[in-house]
């Protein structure tokens, strides 16, 4: 009983370890300095598409909110690992 004690123990570790890296990649890449969308699009953009780029992507919306949508779009990767599922990853080789 001891050993799966201590297996659970560690495995609540590694979550809290997970989540504090999580959020503070979170907290980095939004109080960096600049504009998100100013970096990763055509300086020639449009402020109309712009202020639709930032809609959106949901950076109009207070921080918070931003937050839990980073943790639930962050969710299904968790899922797939497949050392948490068990089941085994293989890559897709279908081509359109």
């Amino acid at each position: 009983m001891a050993k799966s004690g201590y297996i659970l123990l560690k495995l609540v570790e590694v979550g809290v370890i997970f989540f504090v890296i999580l959020t503070a990649l979170f907290f980095l890449f939004r109080l960096s300095p600049g504009d998100p969308i100013s970096k990763m699009v055509d300086p020639m953009l449009t402020p109309e598409d712009m202020a639709h780029l930032i809609q959106q992507m949901g950076l109009d919306r207070p921080m918070w909110e931003q937050y839990l949508i980073y943790v639930k779009n962050f969710s299904p990767v968790i899922s797939a690992c497949p050392f948490i599922t068990g089941n085994r990853w293989q890559p897709s080789l279908r081509t359109n």
